[in-house]
């Protein structure tokens, strides 16, 4: 990462001195005057747009938790059983550590936990194993 250009672009957004690529300058009356709406996908968990991660020593869950939140989105169905999802959206599970036997058994497990079936997920919940 190349932190000198970044912070020349930085400098010059805020002096006005060229037209930003990222570095967008509001005021306080402008951000004030804006109407912003915040989209939840897991009510009081994650919402769209924003950034999330997820950390953790090695097995404490990450990957199921995981699943469970792409199972959630993709269906509807509350997030570990507590957190509402309030509209079904396209999932991509992106795995870099599981093999593909054991992420189908998670992915099957949880799917049945919820009442249904993977399959009936259909193309709302796509995995890559790469």
């Amino acid at each position: 990462v190349d932190y000198t250009a970044i912070g020349k672009e930085l400098v010059a957004a805020f002096q006005g001195t060229e037209k930003p690529k990222r570095f967008q300058f509001m005021t306080a009356a402008e951000v004030n005057a804006a109407v912003y709406e915040t989209v939840e996908l897991i009510e009081g968990v994650l919402a769209q747009g924003e950034p999330a991660a997820v950390a953790g020593p090695s097995k404490s869950l990450k990957t199921s938790f995981s699943m469970d939140a792409a199972v959630s989105l993709a269906s509807g169905k509350p997030f570990l059983g507590q957190f509402r999802v309030p509209n079904r959206v396209r999932v991509a599970f992106v795995s870099g550590e599981s093999g593909r036997p054991s992420l189908q058994s998670l992915a099957r497990r949880v799917c049945r936990s919820k009442g249904f079936t993977l399959a009936s997920l259909e193309d709302r919940l796509n995995l890559c194993f790469d």
